[in-house]
């Protein structure tokens, strides 16, 4: 009965790549009562920072995962639980509990990446069904003009500039004609 309302929180997994994260910071204390929703810890992975938001509502009863250390996905980083669960019952959730192995299954690693040549360079892909129309997504790596502009020095005006000039760059080096 009382493990039905203790609730883990576990490394979240972000993408298909993802296996492991880093606990950058708690932003709720041992003790805080936790809304679904909530912002109560940060984490950081190779290609993303964000906060990780409760998906059950409880008090904050153990805080497991420490900053700066590296979890593998689903691992307990955490428990919530109500006030009136016992010690004991939350102490013997968390010495019970197993991370679940890591599973690679098709559909959840995702597409094999590809490689071809092409005039403006090697260009990795990765295919999605059969046929149909072609689309080529460029990463952007998530900053802002107004970001990069400040990151190096430069007016917005010219870093949008250089981003337009670049893209259409590629897309006639690709034979692409249409931007949409």
């Amino acid at each position: 009965m009382a493990e039905e309302r203790i609730k883990p929180i576990v490394m979240p997994k972000w993408g298909l790549s993802m296996r492991e994260g880093k606990i950058t910071a708690w932003l709720k204390p041992l003790g805080s009562r936790v809304a679904v929703g909530d912002a109560i810890l940060e984490v950081e992975t190779d290609k993303i920072a964000s906060a990780v938001e409760a998906g059950s509502a409880g008090t904050l009863r153990r805080i497991i995962g420490q900053p700066d250390a590296i979890y593998p996905v689903k691992a307990l980083i955490g428990v919530l639980a109500e006030d009136d669960v016992a010690d004991a019952d939350v102490d013997a959730f968390v010495s019970g509990y197993t991370t679940p192995a890591a599973e690679m299954d098709d559909e959840e690693a995702g597409p094999g990446y590809q490689f071809t040549e092409t005039p403006a360079g090697p260009l990795r892909f990765a295919k999605r069904g059969e046929g149909g129309e072609v689309v080529v997504l460029v990463h952007g790596f998530g900053y802002t003009l107004h970001e990069v502009a400040e990151l190096t020095g430069l007016r917005r005006t010219t870093v949008q500039n250089h981003s337009d000039r670049g893209l259409a760059q590629l897309r006639k080096r690709l034979g692409v004609t249409d931007a949409t």
